[in-house]
């Protein structure tokens, strides 16, 4: 019998919002946006009147702040600021060359299949060369549909300093980074998830298993966004602790809340639980609902330890809801600073840029395709399929060819294999056919009413890029709503023009598929068994280290980050069966499905371990096991070992016999090698106890590859 949730209306919608987003980093995002958007049609709108020039200039501005501000996606600030500035030089030539290949169409076409390859090729040069590469395009674009001319050059690159200088104005002057504030809002997102971790695992439905792990990946995404964090600014700028023992502390707070989510759940629904457990739950609680202040978090820290003592599964428990009280109070004793951070120290050499992935390794495989940087051969995919769309596009409509061609063009944007294309194409269809019929009723029920259709154009954009992370689906169809809204303004609104623009989004996507399908094509399936195999190293990695940091108390054996790795990988194995499991066979999702269910259960299993592990660091080398126990140890920890590398060889394809059963009765015969009491319990304090029973779990959760 679990305890109820006590938490209002609006505190759990508050707190769903902070799960979502963690640090509101998407609402900041799609805030920054919209106000460049903004800000770029006011100003073009002042200059177009005054200059005498047409409303396309400022279509043309808004959509290059947007992309400018949308498309630029470097990790750190500088970095960002750098690449808004940078990518106004291919933008500039883009529309040079375009007003040079004016009224020579074949010369035009040309260069259009040019600038869809070097969009797509220059991806192999990270998020500057992919945002450069895009801007580059759609300057070409734009330049195009307006029949840019030499003369007219001026006025459309003034139309590009303003798009761009907006979003370099709001990123640098406006909405600058706030790393603290991100801070303050990380904090409570991670209380919030794991709020709700423990108060699904208190339920006493034990039918909402799925509910369960998704609250559980919920509180892992939140973990890693406070890492991400870490990645992007100083620590020590902005908090009191170091960056190593934050992560230490996120990464305790997040486990000690998956081990007792699990405790909780192993205990019998039907039973009541004892008071001091009862109270310890409700401790845990109120300090994740609210911070508490030092007096409050020191009174929780001993309510809950008071349930350590009860036996059976409940003091297994009470001794789990102890360490994640204790691990939420460490959390939040952290103070933020105040005052103005620190300067930098200055480096004394700057790493050199890593050079891009090269095509091939060697003369004998320069011309087999599947040996190419991804990047390449996407470009030469999409180059067919932009030249493709638009034959096609110009059969349906002479003046709306283009959004076949943008529509073959996006589906490849951000994906490699024909199963993420077939995924973002149809995601594409669906929120355009949406967008077209939800985007008629609003128009029509709006009129023609030009700062209601501005306004409408700005919550546009920024719906677009607060959902569309969540969907391209979404993404999709506040495109389409703002297009609809856009001809409105214009004057140039009709049936036939919105059916055009689904009639071109499924010529566009179709040719995309095809050309996925039948040009170079890589399949999804290969990509998640490599990333399967790739986690399975880096698990390999971490037993390693934690069996050598279990043997040898009080080393440093970097736990912590092999742990974060393994995380990472798990993010890799999740996005590449996304796609699968969207617009696979049967037999595909139905697998995908499976390994990813699998792997999120051996990743918490993983962390265990990994906390056993970092227990043995904080230890001294009087706490090491006896010779008995280390080596039954070592024995199972290899047979462990050997278990994940016959699953990898299974996913791998090299025709190895599955894991060992026996392995389980090896890991567990461990324990009864440890010191023993007069009343047969194990005397072992140290860290050996809980290494066993995690190792236990990582060898029961590793994914079956039997289909």
């Amino acid at each position: 019998m679990g305890v109820s949730d006590s938490l209002t209306l609006p505190g759990r919608l508050l707190g769903r919002l902070d799960v979502s987003d963690p640090g509101r980093l998407r609402l900041r995002n799609a805030w920054s946006v919209a106000l460049s958007v903004m800000i770029a049609i006011v100003t073009m709108s002042v200059v177009s009147k005054a200059l005498h020039q047409s409303m396309a200039l400022v279509t043309v501005s808004g959509f290059m702040a947007m992309m400018s501000a949308g498309m630029v996606k470097d990790k750190l600030l500088h970095e960002r600021e750098a690449t808004t500035a940078l990518v106004f030089l291919p933008a500039v030539g883009a529309v040079v060359v375009a007003a040079l290949a004016n009224k020579h169409w074949l010369v035009e076409d040309l260069f259009f299949v040019l600038a869809v390859f070097a969009a797509v090729w220059v991806r192999r040069y990270g998020p500057r060369g992919t945002a450069c590469g895009m801007m580059g395009f759609f300057a070409y674009f734009f330049s195009l549909l307006s029949h840019g001319k030499i003369d007219g050059l001026p006025t459309m690159i003034l139309a590009l300093a303003i798009g761009i200088g907006s979003s370099l104005l709001v990123r640098i002057v406006l909405v600058r980074e706030r790393p603290r504030l991100q801070m303050r809002r990380l904090r409570p997102a991670l209380r919030a998830a794991s709020l709700r971790v423990l108060d699904t695992a208190c339920r006493d439905d034990r039918a909402a298993t799925d509910r369960l792990h998704t609250r559980l990946d919920e509180l892992g995404e939140t973990a890693m966004a406070i890492e991400d964090w870490q990645s992007r600014f100083v620590t020590a700028r902005h908090v009191d602790v170091s960056a190593a023992d934050l992560s230490v502390r996120v990464f305790d707070a997040q486990i000690g809340i998956e081990q007792t989510a699990s405790a909780l759940w192993a205990l019998d629904p039907r039973e009541p639980w004892p008071e001091p457990l009862r109270r310890a739950v409700t401790a845990l609680q109120g300090i994740l609902r609210h911070p508490g202040t030092e007096e409050q978090l020191r009174e929780a820290v001993a309510t809950t330890r008071a349930a350590t003592a009860l036996p059976g599964a409940t003091g297994v428990a009470g001794v789990a809801i102890w360490h994640a009280t204790t691990a939420q109070a460490m959390l939040q004793r952290v103070r933020i600073l105040s005052g103005k951070p620190a300067p930098l120290p200055q480096s004394k050499s700057a790493s050199p840029a890593a050079p891009a992935a090269k095509d091939t390794q060697d003369t004998q495989g320069r011309w087999d395709w599947r040996a190419w940087n991804p990047a390449t051969r996407a470009a030469i995919q999409c180059s067919v399929a932009a030249a493709l769309a638009t034959v096609l596009g110009e059969l349906i409509s002479a003046d709306r060819w283009y959004w076949a061609v943008l529509t073959s063009f996006m589906v490849f944007y951000g994906t490699t294999t024909r199963g993420e294309i077939l995924s973002r194409a149809w995601r594409r269809v669906l929120g355009t056919v949406v967008g077209v019929v939800v985007g008629l009723a609003v128009v029509f029920a709006v009129g023609h009413h030009p700062p209601v259709q501005l306004a409408m154009i700005v919550v546009c954009v920024f719906l677009m890029f607060y959902l569309g992370p969540l969907s391209y689906a979404y993404l999709t169809f506040f495109v389409t709503m703002l297009l609809a809204s856009l001809y409105e303004l214009l004057g140039v609104l009709n049936l036939k023009l919105l059916e055009w623009r689904v009639e071109e989004t499924l010529a566009g996507a179709a040719v995309g598929i095809a050309c996925a399908y039948f040009i170079m094509s890589t399949r999804s399936n290969p990509l998640l068994v490599a990333r399967i195999t790739g986690y399975l190293g880096h698990l390999d990695a971490l037993v390693d280290r934690c069996v050598a940091s279990v043997l040898a108390p009080g080393g440093d054996h970097e736990l912590l980050p092999a742990a974060r790795e393994l995380d990472t990988a798990l993010e890799g194995v999740i996005t590449a069966a996304k796609p699968l499991e969207s617009v696979g066979n049967l037999h595909h999702r139905n697998d995908a499905r499976r390994w990813r269910r699998e792997l999120q259960m051996n990743s918490r299993s993983a962390h265990a371990l990994a906390r056993a592990g970092m227990v043995a660091q904080e230890s001294g080398p009087d706490t090491a096991p006896t010779d008995d126990s280390a080596a039954a140890f070592r024995r199972a920890a290899d047979h462990v070992r050997e278990n994940v590398t016959a699953v990898s060889g299974q996913f791998g394809g090299t025709g190895v016999d599955g894991p060992e059963l026996a392995t389980e009765h090896a890991v567990m015969n461990v324990l009864l090698t440890l010191p023993r009491g007069a009343d047969g319990a194990p005397t072992d304090d140290g860290a050996m106890p809980a290494a066993v029973q995690g190792l236990s779990r990582v060898n029961r959760t590793l994914p079956t590859y039997a289909r």
